[in-house]
C-alpha cells in the first residue's frame, strides 16, 4: 500500500498507543500512521486458510494526522514473555515454534510469488541500515561515536564498521547476486517471539496468534523474502534481542571498546534459545531445498546481523538509558555478526582495492 507512505516512514521508532477495553483492542499511531494503514490492509486481504492465525480487523479509523483499528482481545500468553518467565522447557519451546513455522512455510511463504526485484536486496536492507542510522544521528552521542568509529573492539576483537562493510556488499554485484531471493512472497515480516501469542493446552495441537504484522516491506513492496522472517527469529534465537530488550545484557562502552556480558540470572534463557536455534538450523536445509534456494544459509548469515543493525537505532523511541543500552547492545551484535559474514569476502574487497 505504497500510496500511504509518508516521507522517512519507516526510519524511526514509533511508539504505539495500545488500549483495551470491553473485550477490544485498539491500536492507534500517528508517527508511523502509514505503516499502520499498510497492517491494516494486509490483515483486510488475508487468505482464508491463514486468517485464522491473525488479529481480525473489527474497525478502521482515520484522521489527517493518526490512525487506529480495533481488533478482539486474546488472553494467551506472549510467547516471549513465558520464555524469559522460565514457563517452557526447550522441548516444549522447539515443539510451539516448529508448530508455526510449519504453517508458515505450508500455506504463507508459497503464496503471490513473483521473480525478485534487482534492487531488492539493496534497497531493504543496507539502504534500511544506513537511513536509520541517518535518521536517529543525534539522539545517542554513544551510538553515533560507534557508528561513525571505523574499526570497534569487541570483546576482545576488531570489528570493522558496520557501515564500512555495508558500502563494500553494496558494491559487489558477485555477493549482491548470491544474497537475491529466489523469489518474493507472503511474508509476515515482524516475525519475533513478542508478536506471537501461544493457547494454553498441549503444544502439538494449541492455536496461536501471529501479531504486528508489517504489510509491507521496508521499501513499499507487498511480498518479501521470506528469509526475512528466519533472520528476525535468529535475532532472538542467535542474539538474544529478548533478553536484551529485558536488560539482561550488560554493556560497556570505553571510546571504541564494546564489552557485552549476559546476566547470570539469564543463562537458564539463554540455553533455551540456543536449543531453539540449533533446531531452527536443522529445520531449514528441508525447507529451503523444498523453495529452491540453494544460498540459504549465506543469505541468512547476512540478513540477521542487517536486521539487528536497522533495528539499533530503531529502539531510541524514546530515547532513555534502557533504550539506549538495548540499541548498543544490537548494534554490537550485528556489527559482530556482519564482519563473521563479510570475512570470506574481504580478501577479494583487499585486492580490487590494492589495484
Amino acid at each position: 500500500m505504497e500510496e500511504h507512505r509518508d516521507p522517512g516512514d519507516g526510519d524511526r521508532g514509533v511508539v504505539r498507543d495500545i488500549r483495551c477495553a470491553g473485550g477490544i483492542v485498539t491500536k492507534r499511531a500517528t508517527v508511523g500512521r502509514a505503516k499502520l494503514l499498510d497492517e491494516v490492509a494486509w490483515l483486510s486481504r488475508l487468505p482464508a486458510d491463514v486468517r485464522g492465525y491473525f488479529p481480525r480487523v473489527l474497525a478502521t479509523r482515520l484522521g489527517p494526522t493518526w490512525a487506529e483499528y480495533d481488533m478482539p482481545y486474546s488472553p494467551w500468553p506472549n510467547l516471549a514473555q513465558l520464555l524469559l518467565d522460565g514457563q517452557l522447557s526447550a522441548d516444549d519451546a522447539t515443539t510451539a515454534v516448529e508448530r508455526i513455522l510449519c504453517m508458515a512455510f505450508d500455506r504463507m511463504y508459497r503464496r503471490n510469488t513473483r521473480p525478485t526485484p534487482e534492487c531488492f536486496f539493496r534497497r531493504n536492507y543496507l539502504e534500511k541500515v544506513e537511513r536509520r542510522m541517518t535518521v536517529a544521528e543525534g539522539a545517542s552521542p554513544r551510538l553515533d561515536h560507534l557508528v561513525r568509529a571505523p574499526t570497534l573492539i569487541v570483546n576482545g576483537r576488531t570489528v570493522d564498521s558496520p557501515l564500512r562493510l555495508i558500502r563494500r556488499i553494496s558494491t559487489d554485484e558477485q555477493l549482491l547476486g548470491r544474497l537475491a531471493a529466489p523469489r518474493l512472497g507472503m511474508v509476515h515480516g515482524d516475525l519475533k517471539f513478542d508478536n506471537i501469542l501461544l493457547a494454553p493446552g498441549p503444544l502439538e495441537a494449541s492455536s496461536f496468534l501471529l501479531l504486528d504484522p508489517r504489510g509491507a516491506t521496508f521499501a513499499g513492496g507487498a511480498e518479501g523474502d521470506y528469509l526475512d522472517d528466519i533472520a528476525k527469529l535468529r535475532t532472538s534465537t542467535l542474539a538474544l534481542y529478548d533478553l536484551v530488550r529485558t536488560g539482561r545484557m550488560v554493556v560497556q562502552v570505553r571510546g571504541t571498546r564494546i564489552s557485552t556480558a549476559l546476566d547470570q540470572a539469564a543463562s537458564p534463557t539463554a540455553g533455551v534459545f540456543a536449543a531453539l536455534d540449533t533446531a531452527l538450523m536443522g529445520w531449514m536445509p528441508a525447507w529451503a531445498a523444498a523453495r529452491n534456494d540453494p544460498q540459504w544459509r549465506l543469505r541468512l548469515s547476512f540478513l540477521t546481523p542487517l536486521l539487528l543493525l536497522a533495528n539499533a537505532p530503531f529502539q531510541l523511541a524514546p530515547v532513555t538509558e534502557q533504550t539506549e543500552t538495548v540499541a548498543l547492545a544490537l548494534f554490537t551484535a550485528g556489527a559482530q555478526q556482519l564482519q563473521a559474514a563479510t570475512d570470506p569476502w574481504s580478501r577479494g574487497w583487499q585486492r580490487a582495492s590494492s589495484n
